[in-house]
């Protein structure tokens, strides 16, 4: 829920392509694609990027929220 102020934050993955197609290398200049990555995840500021994991487990997906600041809250079902 967001409240009176508040903004959510978006984030976005794009590949190689895209990476391209939205002149990311203008914000990013210092970041090198490894061979293993295939994308990348970019806040909708273009202030914070990181590379998408070869695998979503919860580990994973764990860092990228911490790696967001995103609030989260996790309910057994």
């Amino acid at each position: 829920m967001l409240h009176a102020g508040e903004a959510r934050a978006r984030h976005t993955s794009c590949g190689r392509e895209t990476w391209e197609d939205l002149r990311l290398a203008e914000y990013f200049p210092d970041f090198v694609w490894a061979d293993d990555v295939k994308a990348v995840y970019v806040n909708s500021d273009k202030t914070l990027i990181i590379a998408a994991p070869s695998k979503y487990n919860r580990a994973n997906v764990l860092k990228l929220i911490k790696f967001f600041g995103l609030h989260y809250s996790i309910r057994e079902i």
